[in-house]
């Protein structure tokens, strides 16, 4: 499917994620080779929106590509709607405390699928990645805003005084 892909610079990113690629992708347990393409077709488009200091962050694109990916295969394989998102990454939390038969077991289950993977991250709020995984549209503002903020430019982000505080680290 790479050389499909209309933006030279995602093939190179998805060369280069191969790995993490396949590695989610066998994860997943879902053996549709149509929803891999689609995902990655989509991240192409995506990719094309961000800013080109993100684009230039190649962790940061590898750790998207990655959640992204296994959030396209649990909403286009049917098995979790993109409202539910929230739940997915909240169950962790919920099932600690329950006490009674666990109502987040599916939640859990995805979760005990990619065992490598941080899917609890909170690159976007629930609302952009809804709109990413259903509406076909880029929130291009919100998504360029939420990924200059993570912690991936943390350390840019910081005031003058708390880099000099922790000038030795």
């Amino acid at each position: 499917f790479t050389a499909d892909l209309p933006s030279e610079s995602v093939r190179t990113i998805v060369q280069a994620s191969t790995e993490r690629i396949l590695s989610v992708y066998k994860c997943s347990s879902y053996r549709n080779l149509r929803i891999l393409r689609n995902a990655l077709w989509e991240f192409d488009r995506i990719y094309c929106a961000l800013d080109p200091k993100i684009q230039c962050a190649h962790e940061l694109v590898a750790d998207f590509l990655a959640v992204f990916l296994i959030y396209s295969f649990e909403v286009r394989s049917g098995v979790l709607a993109a409202a539910e998102l929230r739940n997915l990454r909240m169950a962790s939390f919920a099932s600690a405390n329950a006490s009674n038969p666990d109502p987040n077991r599916r939640y859990l289950e995805i979760r005990r699928k990619y065992p490598d993977r941080d899917i609890y991250g909170t690159l976007f709020t629930d609302e952009v990645w809804q709109e990413l995984l259903t509406a076909g549209s880029i929130p291009e503002k919100a998504i360029n805003e939420a990924l200059l903020n993570s912690s991936y430019f943390a350390a840019e982000n910081r005031p003058a005084w708390i880099k000099l505080w922790h000038g030795e680290d």
